[in-house]
């Protein structure tokens, strides 16, 4: 056993969102250094990182130098220039995990849905659509789904549509088949790769978590943890998301979406390369949470535990009708709930759905996190004051 510095790696990551201010909180305990890169140099995770790069996430240089000052570059959002890391990887300036060719793969849910069909992955039906003002594309009946290729998130870049008068997305789009949900699952699967051949070392799944969504946002508002579902239904979903993350060589933890239809058919949806929302549980309900499990997994480290310990519900705290500075009635209140937590990102302004933190409930049974979730949520909202 030879001796090694500490801190042991300095970790760099892309974007300065929420997640990577997370990251960087697990990595300071893990005796990890971090470089953030950001074009706001008040973004939440700049402001938690032991050194900053404040550039745009498509500016070569500024990831240039994030790749010369990391040892591992990793990512928190995957809207950066793929091309520029490729070259920065084969150049050695740094190991970036996951790889940048399968952050271009998953990003254009075109190239998700081919790269997932080759390896007989269960999805919705699709066809690629790259000009949808042309009309619907051949085989596809209203109503179906239509998805942005690229650039979509939290709702943004998919839209219902229900006859041929719908107002279309412009760009390139994938149209898809309208599942008819029975429930939405996640499943975080963390695997590592050996540094040498890039097979599989370790490879890790939490159980499904049930994902409850706002209808009017189309963004996740609330994480449920057991899902509910059969335990056949969580061993086959549990087997899908693992073969979805083999089909893409994914280092690092990544969050697999999936329909459960009202038939019995259960689909992947979307993938995200990266510690997700849907995984925030399991920073007090796991015993290990995701971002140490992401770190663990980009190092080559031995993966924990992801055995979960308190049945638990995860709830978005977003924001209110107005934009400002953000302000909250009932925080004295939620503090008396008990095994409530609450996790602020600091970011400003608050605005209408702008995600602003998430609050976890524990209990000895999924009813108990239930009700002191609900109980949470009359309690606690946030909104934002204007001048």
């Amino acid at each position: 056993m030879t001796m090694e510095r500490i801190p042991y790696r300095t970790i760099g990551i892309v974007g300065g969102g929420q997640l990577g201010l997370m990251l960087c909180d697990v990595a300071r305990r893990m005796a990890l250094k971090t470089v953030v890169l950001d074009a706001n140099p008040q973004s939440p995770a700049l402001r938690r990182a032991d050194a900053t790069v404040v550039a745009d996430l498509f500016d070569r240089e500024g990831l240039r130098e994030l790749c010369e000052r990391s040892d591992i570059v990793t990512f928190e959002i995957e809207h950066t220039d793929t091309r520029a890391l490729s070259d920065f990887a084969e150049q050695g300036r740094a190991v970036i995990a996951p790889s940048p060719a399968v952050l271009e793969r998953i990003r254009d849910k075109g190239l998700q849905r081919q790269t997932l069909a080759r390896h007989n992955v269960p999805q919705p039906y699709s066809v690629l659509w790259d000009e949808p003002a042309a009309g619907p594309p051949d085989g596809m009946a209203f109503p179906f789904v239509q998805k942005l290729r690229t650039g979509g998130y939290d709702g943004r870049g998919v839209s219902v549509l229900g006859n041929p008068a719908s107002a279309r997305l412009q760009g390139p789009s994938i149209a898809e088949e309208l599942v008819v949900l029975e429930v939405e699952l996640a499943v975080i699967v963390a695997r590592s790769c050996d540094p040498g051949t890039g097979e599989t070392q370790e490879m890790r799944s939490y159980a499904p978590v049930r994902m409850d969504f706002d209808s009017s946002l189309n963004i996740c508002t609330r994480v449920v943890a057991p899902s509910g579902v059969s335990a056949a239904m969580e061993r086959r979903a549990i087997e899908i998301a693992e073969a979805a993350v083999s089909a893409f060589g994914i280092v690092g933890v990544c969050a697999v979406e999936l329909f459960v239809a009202a038939d019995g058919r259960i689909l992947v949806n979307e993938l995200a390369p990266r510690p997700h929302n849907s995984g925030h549980l399991s920073i007090e309900a796991h015993a290990t949470s995701q971002f140490e499990q992401h770190l663990r997994a980009v190092c080559s480290l031995p993966l924990g535990s992801p055995e979960l310990l308190r049945p638990a519900v995860m709830l978005n705290l977003l924001g209110g009708a107005h934009s400002g500075l953000p302000v909250c009635r009932g925080y004295r209140e939620l503090c008396a709930v008990p095994e409530t937590h609450l996790h602020w990102y600091d970011k400003s302004p608050c605005a209408p759905g702008r995600k602003m933190g998430h609050i976890t409930c524990l209990g000895d049974t999924v009813e108990e996190a239930m009700n002191r979730a609900d109980q949470a949520e009359r309690l606690f909202a946030l909104d934002g004051l204007s001048g």
